[in-house]
């Protein structure tokens, strides 16, 4: 092993990283003049005197490393004898779940003659290290070096939490939705790899602190099908729509049974429901001929979680094929996660009146009532037809919520028309539905206009004015009468926690006796 002398304690020491420290630099690999001990005390007294002549020392850290420096250091190269790509591969399958790794690869076979972009060469190695190890590195930058070509190539863990990239909306504002992503880690993983061009060897450096699920890939190139049959069939007669469209036919084979959809689906059902390993149940549904339906639930999900689900929620999506059926899905709560029960797809071409709502209350009923799921709370979007299946089906003491996403929707929708006046109110139909309505109630904009002004003047004095102290803070308030049928009780509720609520209230009460007006 080589060995070198200190430039300032003189001493003779072995080139390793226990005595050595070396950065990448132009000219490739380059060592210290210093030895590691001399170049830690030089550092030691640099902070120290920094850290004096810093007004705000106190609050100025001892450690003052960052990642610049620490990409740069390049000292555990050291010693590395260079290995070659077979071996390279080796030593990273042998290896497992990585912390630290470093290497000396001569990646000749990766190099094309007579080019001097080393990136096509580099990302092959990248995949190398993927393909043996499991963890996917995505390039980030390139890092030049002055008056020289080498250059440090980086690529961080694509499962790295501080390198996830924002969702995209969809311009479209309805059709905007929550989606799922990968799931990310503080694992801190980067891949560094130093190269210069006309070099055949390169060095590699892979940090990952933490050895987390390893990268599942999802994605099919256009044209991955193709360039494997090139290899094959290097000049080939037929095109490659025309494997793409032959590889589609052989998967329809998988699920398809005859050329009508539908009866293949409910064919594909009855080969389920005798299936043991994948086991569907299907829902007894109500006969017209207005409708296409087929409905189905779970057993293996509801066997289970039926003592555990307590919410579930009802949804549907609109068109769901070219033929235009309509799915209604019906979740159910399992740790914060939602768990499908049951499925209708429903196609109508002249429904009568309700008839849609017998397909989802059997849907509904089948669920609750034939697998015994004790619903506590429900969910459904602004559907009129889910909102009636669900109140007529679960019972009368339950929790009903309509979807957040969709009151959000509908309250900015109304509040962006701002020219447009209120609905025409009636009053007789107010009253048929809410019998505690005062009928004499019209709101002043339906008044006529001489009344108006009247009106105005007569809740301006029949409604006092009343002064309220509270922290030496004189605030001129005006009380709010509930209905003259009402009866104030002589104390404040409990529900006035606040000292100018509850004087307030007293202050109604007091003068509760000269109210005129009525309300609804």
């Amino acid at each position: 092993m080589d060995a070198r002398k200190c430039g300032k304690c003189h001493k003779l020491k072995l080139v390793t990283v226990e005595n050595w420290k070396a950065v990448f630099r132009g000219g490739g690999l380059q060592t210290a003049s210093n030895c590691r001990d001399c170049s830690e005390r030089d550092r030691a007294r640099r902070q120290e005197k920094n850290k004096g002549n810093n007004p705000n020392k106190e609050n100025v850290t001892t450690d003052a490393s960052t990642e610049r420096e620490r990409d740069d250091d390049a000292s555990d190269f050291l010693g590395v004898d260079p290995i070659s790509l077979d071996a390279f591969r080796s030593v990273l399958e042998a290896a497992g779940d990585i912390n630290v790794f470093c290497a000396h690869v001569d990646m000749s076979e990766l190099v094309d003659e007579g080019t001097e972009d080393l990136r096509a060469s580099i990302d092959a190695l990248a995949e190398i290290v993927w393909e043996k190890i499991g963890y996917r590195f995505l390039y980030h930058a390139t890092h030049s070096y002055k008056n020289s070509d080498d250059c440090r190539y980086a690529y961080h863990c694509a499962q790295l939490e501080s390198r996830r990239h924002i969702s995209k909306k969809n311009p479209d504002a309805a059709k905007q939705r929550d989606k799922g992503s990968m799931e990310m880690f503080d694992c801190g993983g980067w891949l560094n790899i130093w190269a210069s061009p006309g070099e055949t060897n390169c060095y590699v450096r892979i940090r990952h602190g933490d050895c987390h699920q390893k990268y599942v890939c999802i994605d099919i190139l256009d044209d991955q099908l193709w360039n494997e049959i090139l290899k094959t069939y290097p000049r080939p007669k037929f095109s490659q729509k025309s494997v793409y469209n032959q590889w589609f036919k052989q998967q329809q084979g998988n699920w398809r049974r005859c050329d009508d959809e539908f009866e293949s689906a409910k064919i594909l059902l009855q080969e389920f429901t005798a299936d043991p390993a994948h086991k569907l149940e299907p829902i007894p549904l109500p006969q017209s001929d207005g409708f296409r339906a087929l409905g189905f639930v779970f057993p293996s999900v509801l066997e289970k979680w039926e003592g555990v689900i307590r919410e579930v929620a009802l949804d549907s999506t609109f068109q769901t094929n070219k033929a235009g059926f309509e799915c209604f899905a019906l979740l159910g709560e399992v740790g914060g996660s939602g768990v499908p029960l049951g499925f209708l797809l429903l196609k109508s071409n002249q429904p009568e009146l309700n008839e849609k709502e017998q397909y989802i209350r059997a849907t509904i009923n089948f669920i609750t009532v034939v697998w015994k799921i004790r619903v506590m709370q429900a969910l459904s979007d602004k559907e009129i037809t889910e909102i009636n299946a669900l109140l007529a089906e679960l019972p009368d003491d339950i929790k009903y919520q309509l979807c957040f996403w969709h009151c959000i929707r509908a309250i900015k929708t109304r509040l962006s028309i701002l020219g447009r006046h209120p609905a025409h109110y009636d009053a007789e139909a107010a009253f048929e539905e809410f019998d505690w309505i005062n009928r004499e109630f019209i709101p002043i904009n339906q008044m006529p206009q001489e009344l108006r002004t009247e009106v105005l003047a007569m809740q301006n004095l029949s409604l006092g004015l009343t002064n309220v102290l509270y922290r030496n803070i004189l605030t001129l308030l005006r009380p709010l009468f509930p209905p003259s049928n009402f009866v104030l009780p002589d104390k404040p509720p409990r529900s006035l926690h606040h000292p100018a609520q509850k004087l307030l209230y007293v202050s109604t009460v007091a003068s509760s006796a000269h109210q005129t007006p009525t309300t609804p």
